[in-house]
């Protein structure tokens, strides 16, 4: 069969009705306003519908899910696989039970709303790879099989393991700008998933900062210069810089003091100083807000499940989301969700200490 797409009109209106069409989510269907008025069908392009309805499951199906969805969508190019219109047709049509078993909606409305617009919806560029129930599962193949010396499935395997590597590694614009990189990086986690696993389970005192290092490499000339075997290396030196990286979780205003602003080669500098490319003035701001703000108000939370943790500090400060929407956009859920919940409050003045620091 064709492969069909929402009109604009018809996407728009669904989005701007999620809250009217909670019930439909939760217990119905969309048949009666999937119409020759509401939807695109591209006939140079067919589906497989077998594979496409196959597909089924939760979370521990997600690797066969990913194969039967390329599978079924065979011929489709990354151009026409990034059209809002085509994921959000299939996650209200042939794979609304799918979505529905795979992110079963929240009780809460509130809730329920958000998440039915990145689980049914695309509401930014990385719900493509991350959030979308149905795009999520073409592109992390398509991503995979980017890399020929590697098997897709021991490759999604590997990258579906564990919820939060798999976002460490989609979210990063390095891996995204060097196929080699992103190659080295892979090698690394089936290496683990086969292994120890130590590596993908733990998620702050290694997954986490080994990410936020490589996201820390350099521009897109330097990557896309580099090879396999200097990918390689420079794993292996983030490696080291890891290894004997002994500060505590708890950032402080003489830290900052000691980190280079901008510095592109921090993975040459002696282990007992770590430097990171980063603003240094917006860096200060926001650890004198959780010095002087949070802290003092919350002394006994989780070092690991801070707003301002030196993760989510380095994601605040190198990703400078100005609002709660672009907030919401650039953290993965699991991000989110590792916030202690009294500190979670503090998201949108964080969010305004950026907007008002770029405003300058």
């Amino acid at each position: 069969m064709s492969i069909s797409f929402f009109k604009d009109e018809a996407l728009d209106e669904l989005f701007e009705n999620i809250e009217v069409n909670l019930d439909r989510y939760r217990n119905g269907d969309f048949d009666d306003l999937v119409t020759d008025d509401s939807v695109h069908k591209f006939a140079e392009l067919s589906i497989n519908q077998e594979f496409l309805v196959s597909i089924h499951g939760g979370q521990d199906d997600d690797v066969d899910n990913c194969l039967k969805m390329f599978e079924a969508m065979q011929g489709l190019t990354p151009k026409l696989a990034r059209d809002k219109r085509l994921w959000s047709y299939l996650t209200h049509t042939s794979l609304l039970q799918y979505t529905k078993e795979r992110w079963p909606i929240p009780n809460d409305d509130d809730e329920a709303v958000n998440w039915i617009k990145h689980h049914f919806f695309i509401t930014g560029s990385r719900d493509f790879e991350r959030d979308n129930a149905a795009s999520r599962l073409w592109w992390s193949t398509f991503i995979c099989k980017r890399v020929s010396n590697i098997d897709p499935q021991k490759a999604l395997q590997a990258l579906f393991f564990k919820m939060d590597p798999r976002s460490q590694v989609l979210d990063r614009k390095t891996t995204a700008l060097s196929t080699n990189l992103f190659e080295a990086v892979l090698e690394k986690m089936i290496i683990s998933f086969e292994g120890d696993q130590k590596f993908l389970t733990d998620r702050h005192g290694l997954n986490r900062p080994f990410m936020s290092e490589v996201n820390a490499l350099g521009g897109f000339n330097l990557l896309n210069a580099l090879s396999l075997e200097q990918s390689r290396k420079k794993l292996k030196e983030i490696d080291q810089t890891i290894k004997f990286n002994d500060l505590p979780n708890e950032t402080t205003l003489d830290d900052i003091d000691d980190i280079e602003p901008e510095s592109s080669g921090h993975l040459n500098s002696p282990p007992e100083k770590t430097t990171i490319k980063t603003d240094m003035s917006l860096r200060q701001k926001l650890v004198k807000f959780d010095l002087e703000e949070i802290r003092p108000k919350h002394p006994n939370t989780d070092e690991n499940e801070r707003v301002l943790s030196r993760y989510m500090l380095f994601t605040f400060d190198d990703e400078r989301p100005r609002n709660m929407n672009e907030f919401l956009e650039v953290f993965s859920w699991e991000d989110r969700d590792g916030i202690s919940p009294e500190e979670s409050i503090y998201v949108s003045q964080i969010c305004k200490i950026i907007d008002d620091h770029l405003s300058l």
